[in-house]
């Protein structure tokens, strides 16, 4: 999410932030921000936007999200920081659940996981995380990521 703002056409402030924490800080009836930022929602970019302006295939699926340019300028960044943005990753997830006042539990980070690897199906993902409730459990879980 990011913001800006005016401020009496003297100069253009910016502020970024990736959670709904930050959205509802500024947004909050007490917040002396207040009217000085309007939300911008910048969202994932169309693979061919990013191709027509990289040029690199593989760059094109890693740049779609803009949190990620920053810190891979070329694909073999990905390789070696992958860990790093993975742990990353799960850190802003948890952020996430905590601001939803959830906790990010193992079996909602393995959901998670199994999404991103193809399995889209309720049942794939019950029969994957080998939960008691079986396919209501796992709908129940997709449900609430979604």
């Amino acid at each position: 999410m990011g913001f800006s703002s005016d401020l009496g056409a003297l100069r253009l402030v910016n502020a970024a932030g990736s959670s709904y924490g930050v959205v509802h800080k500024v947004f909050d009836k007490s917040s002396p921000l207040l009217g000085l930022f309007a939300p911008l929602h910048i969202d994932i970019m169309a693979y061919e936007d990013v191709l027509a302006q990289v040029g690199d295939p593989l760059l094109s699926v890693i740049w779609r999200d803009p949190w990620v340019i920053p810190h891979v300028q070329k694909a073999e960044d990905l390789r070696l920081k992958a860990r790093d943005l993975a742990l990353v990753a799960r850190g802003l997830i948890g952020e996430v659940f905590s601001e939803e006042e959830r906790e990010l539990t193992e079996t909602y980070w393995r959901a998670i996981l199994l999404v991103a690897e193809g399995y889209w199906k309720s049942t794939d993902v019950a029969g994957a995380l080998g939960l008691k409730g079986g396919l209501a459990s796992a709908s129940s879980i997709l449900s609430k990521l979604a």
